[in-house]
């Protein structure tokens, strides 16, 4: 007895606008009616999508926050490249852009910096290429971020 196989072409339905659009990676539909507050999902399928949505943006703006935090030179040799990360620390904190327990540590890692520039300073002056040397650098730290005077 043979069996014979026969193909039948499936030909794609229109999805049904009330029910959810979600559909799996095995290309299974989800069945749950549409919820009113959204375009095309179910009230679960919804939220996870919210929740992903949530999670990329936080991802940017991370990246957004990282690239504001740069310092004047890029490294924190000086004072006035602690400060200016200080500064830029405390606009995030206003805006509420960087959450109260990351700053904290932010700011108690700026003190310690602070804490240790007299040390570089007395390496790079007295152990190092001298005290023009670290004039240079203060120098190009201060004019490689602040506005040209004309």
């Amino acid at each position: 007895m043979k069996f014979q196989s026969s193909r039948t072409a499936v030909t794609p339905q229109r999805p049904d606008p009330n029910r959810c659009q979600f559909s799996t990676a095995d290309d299974r539909q989800c069945r749950m009616s549409r919820w009113e507050g959204h375009v095309s999902f179910c009230l679960f399928h919804a939220r996870v999508a919210a929740s992903e949505a949530h999670k990329m943006a936080q991802l940017l703006a991370v990246e957004e926050v990282g690239q504001e935090l740069v310092s004047l030179s890029g490294e924190f040799k000086t004072a006035s490249d602690v400060n200016h990360f200080l500064g830029k620390l405390l606009l995030l904190i206003a805006q509420d852009r960087i959450p109260h327990r990351n700053a904290v540590a932010m700011a108690y890692i700026c003190q310690l910096l602070l804490c240790t520039l007299d040390s570089v300073r007395h390496e790079i002056t007295n152990e190092g290429p001298g005290f023009s040397a670290w004039k240079a650098m203060v120098a190009k730290a201060l004019s490689s971020r602040l506005p040209q005077q004309s």
